[in-house]
């Protein structure tokens, strides 16, 4: 079995459009919060060495900061897990070598309330040899961690 690659992103907000790209807004964000949280989207992205064509399915798990499945609160006695299933495919009309690959976008309703502190998105996924991951952190209020005002992109000449 070849080895699979896939990456996990945060976004405020995202689509796939007709030309199946992606349109994302406030892809990154690594703050929220405080609690309860606003919506966001998970963007789970898998891609695959040319001329393999399969199902893969991903479970992708809220973890909290000693790695326990989070329970949301109130507690409903179900852990926050999200069951994928993605049909990678080839490209129909791409270069030959380039990888094939699918993208699943989970919505994350308005209200999840979540304690300060550090939490990751796990997603498992059969044929990889570690988990995928991405951290986020909850404020405790909401000028804890703000944005730098003072710091300033120039652009690249």
């Amino acid at each position: 079995m070849t080895s699979l690659d896939a990456t996990l992103q945060l976004a405020l907000a995202a689509n796939v459009s007709l030309g199946a790209q992606l349109d994302v807004l406030g892809l990154g964000w690594e703050i929220i919060g405080p609690s309860p949280l606003p919506g966001w989207v998970i963007i789970l992205s898998v891609k695959h060495p040319p001329g393999e064509e399969r199902n893969v399915d991903a479970v992708i798990r809220l973890l909290d900061s000693t790695g326990a499945v989070v329970v949301p609160d109130p507690p409903t006695g179900t852990p926050v897990e999200i069951a994928v299933q993605l049909q990678v495919h080839e490209p129909r009309r791409s270069p030959e070598g380039l990888p094939a690959g699918s993208v699943a976008m989970i919505q994350i309703t308005a209200g999840l309330s979540l304690e300060p502190g550090i939490y990751t998105w796990r997603a498992e996924i059969p044929g990889m040899d570690q988990p995928v991951d991405r951290q986020f952190y909850v404020r405790a209020k909401p000028d804890e961690f703000p944005l730098r005002p003072d710091i300033s992109i120039e652009p690249v000449s």
